[in-house]
């Protein structure tokens, strides 16, 4: 990595001291899902609370601050700007140069006790990337002009339990080639409805690899009698642990 990301390694340092002191194990499943090569879109679950992406976005305003960010790896994203390739300007010019772009598809952090509805930008991004690439080969990078999108889910046995567990799931790549035709077809509302399809498939991806409840009592219900079932927790298998939880 450039020094141009000199904050990023910096913070990631900061933030992995943090996290291993906090939790015992950070268990990934399906890293094998994780291309070793070419553009990547990871859209990824925010049960965590953070700052929220918008008041983030806000502060590129700063010179000082922008610097900063931009240091750390953050990409900044004019959410008033109409043109789509205008608004992921900063993201296309990543994935051109074949690196990995991670974004939260459900829009903010929050505390629920199932998914929030998966918003529609990063099928957006990855298409509208897609068919830029064909049509500026001369700007894109030789192997990144076929993005993936991966879907990432993380999900902890117990958040707010120190020393407790994150499981960090990695599911199957989703490929461009089955929504890009109707993409690029030219009929009146058929980019969108492409989008549409490829965001369900990211939604559903995510619903399946983390723990969903309809309410509150539903999910403490579930925790309690996972509890009866392993009194130690930490005797359930972490590859189980979703499926388990979910049953």
């Amino acid at each position: 990595m450039s020094d141009a990301y000199i904050a990023h390694r910096i913070i990631r340092r900061i933030a992995g001291w943090a996290v291993v002191s906090f939790f015992t194990e950070i268990h990934v499943v399906g890293g094998e899902n994780v291309p070793k090569n070419g553009p990547i879109v990871v859209t990824a679950t925010h049960h965590n609370m953070m700052l929220d992406p918008a008041i983030l976005s806000s502060l590129f305003a700063n010179p000082v601050v922008k610097y900063i960010l931009t240091s750390a790896g953050n990409i900044p994203v004019d959410r008033k700007a109409q043109d789509k390739r205008l608004l992921f300007r900063g993201t296309f010019r990543a994935l051109a140069e074949g690196k990995a772009v991670a974004l939260f598809p459900e829009g903010t952090s929050y505390t629920e006790p199932h998914i929030m509805q998966v918003k529609d930008g990063a099928a957006w991004a990855a298409l509208e990337y897609t068919k830029w690439a064909q049509e500026n080969p001369d700007k894109v990078k030789k192997g990144a002009e076929n993005v993936m999108i991966v879907p990432a889910t993380i999900v902890y046995t117990n958040k707010s339990k120190y020393r407790s567990q994150v499981i960090m799931e990695f599911g199957q790549p989703i490929r461009m080639e089955d929504y890009l035709g109707q993409f690029m077809s030219g009929e009146e509302g058929a980019p969108r409805a492409a989008v549409k399809r490829l965001t369900a498939v990211i939604e559903r991806e995510l619903t399946q690899s983390t723990i969903n409840a309809p309410d509150w009592d539903t999910l403490y219900a579930a925790r309690m009698a996972r509890d009866f079932l392993w009194p130690d927790e930490r005797s359930i298998n972490l590859d189980d642990f979703v499926t388990i939880s979910q049953t």
